[in-house]
């Protein structure tokens, strides 16, 4: 080897030495609250969920880090207080998480609506004509404005769920005439939930939806949660949302 060539080799050694032992900056954390609301978000779920798939794969394409923290369901509106997290997700917005949170982009949707037996099918047209039957509905989750607001000035009369499958349990036991709920996790729960074995045929959902709701991230409210939402909106405007969630559920669909 020449002179100018052993030279070059010393030089290209050093550098790959020096590239080593310099650390690669890690992708930025974002930390989100969440509570196993499946199939948009489980710990178990392929990809964690459908929804999670999205906002994960939104955040690696702007170079950060989805970090799902999961929780008990909250109320929003009580704000984050002391919460080690950046933000919440998935979630409805409502009017007063409007002025709690900065909401990101859609990262999802939910048909909302009603299960009910087979055995006891119901039909109505406003809201209000639903006043002489009980409701379950899962504490601390947001409906639609109407709804809740029916519900807060005893309109619509409820029973408080800690969860959808205990919901759908109240239905299946005849405590409550309607269940609220999303139709996609609905269905998930009454298929793969071992405490809901045997029950897919005695539930539907009513044909009337109460509303197809977006799903949006709820971010703090100040600086530092304006810099991680608008990162995830710019993941979210590189990716096919849309097309991830359908491909998601289509595996899942088939999986056993």
């Amino acid at each position: 080897m020449s002179h100018w060539g052993r030279r070059w080799a010393a030089l290209a050694a050093g550098v790959a030495m020096l590239a080593a032992t310099v650390p690669v900056a890690a992708a930025e954390q974002v930390r989100l609250g969440t509570t196993p609301w499946p199939p948009y978000i489980g710990a178990d779920l392929p990809g964690l969920g459908a929804t999670a798939q999205v906002v994960g794969s939104a955040l690696a394409a702007a170079g950060a880090e989805l970090v799902p923290v999961f929780q008990p369901a909250v109320d929003i509106e009580s704000g984050f207080g002391d919460r080690d997290i950046d933000g919440i997700f998935p979630v409805y917005t409502t009017r007063m998480r409007e002025r709690v949170c900065l909401m990101s982009g859609q990262i999802g949707s939910s048909p909302l609506g009603f299960a009910e037996r087979l055995d006891h099918p119901l039909t109505w047209t406003r809201l209000e004509d639903l006043a002489p039957y009980t409701l379950g509905v899962v504490r601390n989750y947001a409906n639609t404005d109407s709804f809740d607001r029916l519900v807060t000035r005893g309109v619509l009369q409820v029973v408080r769920a800690s969860d959808d499958t205990q919901n759908l349990q109240n239905l299946l036991d005849g405590r409550i005439d309607l269940a609220v709920i999303d139709r996609n996790v609905m269905e998930w729960l009454l298929r793969r939930d071992p405490a809901l074995s045997g029950r897919l045929n005695a539930v539907r959902f009513n044909p009337r939806p109460i509303a197809e709701r977006p799903l949006y991230a709820c971010f703090r409210n100040d600086a530092a949660g304006r810099a991680k939402r608008d990162r995830l909106n710019a993941g979210l405007a590189a990716i096919d949302g849309p097309l991830m969630t359908a491909d998601w559920f289509r595996r899942m669909i088939a999986a056993p």
